[in-house]
């Protein structure tokens, strides 16, 4: 009987002892199921992704890049040292139009990437204040890290948003400033050549009237 009486405790002992292991597990899998709960509302579901915005800001800036088109034309005509390049222009009044085109161009590709902007602010205000919402709600400490990570990176898509906006309002300032820089330089050249035309036909014409030419007639023939 007490042989009976000692297996019957080991069994209640061994039964203890398979019931904390198994509390124990329980436990471990609360840990777990929790930790993934904390995780389910992630970011993701509130954060927007920037990218293709930033993509279609640049891709409306490079529609007036300074280095090329009439742009990068008008910058090529004024480093010409040796004067305005005006064999080059086969008509300036078109030159005077083509000016005015490329400050319109500038202008315009400015004035939509402000209006791209504007229509997308409040879908940018509602990402933040979601990821603030989230920051601050009880979903665990794994999901507040990642809200954190969430609104860091909205935040730095923002930031080349304005950055775009920034370089291609002044890209059109710019733009103005060389097609004025431009048109002086150019009439500059036209009223120089047609000077030096009339002086070298002047010169010309008292030579072949029978008179000698002036001092001033230097380098006319």
């Amino acid at each position: 009987m007490l042989d009976c009486s000692k297996q019957l405790l080991g069994y209640a002992r061994q039964l203890t002892q398979l019931q904390q292991e198994i509390q124990t597990a329980q436990n471990t899998l609360n840990f777990y199921i929790n930790a993934v709960q904390n995780t389910v509302a992630l970011p993701s579901t509130v954060y927007r992704d920037l990218t293709s915005d930033i993509t279609r800001i640049t891709s409306i800036a490079q529609q007036a890049n300074l280095l090329n088109g009439q742009a990068g034309f008008m910058i090529g005509n004024l480093a010409n040292s040796g004067g305005y390049p005006l064999a080059t222009i086969a008509n300036w009044h078109q030159e005077l139009s083509n000016e005015s085109a490329a400050i319109s161009n500038a202008l315009r590709t400015a004035a939509n990437v402000l209006n791209l902007q504007s229509t997308q602010s409040a879908a940018d205000s509602a990402t933040l204040a979601s990821l603030q919402d989230q920051a601050l709600g009880t979903n665990g400490r794994q999901a507040t890290l990642q809200t954190l990570a969430g609104s860091l990176s909205s935040i730095g898509q923002l930031t080349q948003k304005q950055q775009n906006t920034i370089a291609t309002t002044l890209q059109a300032m710019l733009t103005k400033e060389t097609g004025d820089q431009d048109w002086k330089y150019m009439v500059q050249g036209v009223n120089d050549n047609d000077l030096e035309t009339t002086w070298v036909n002047e010169c010309q014409a008292i030579v072949a009237n029978g008179g000698t030419a002036p001092q001033t007639c230097a380098g006319a023939f």
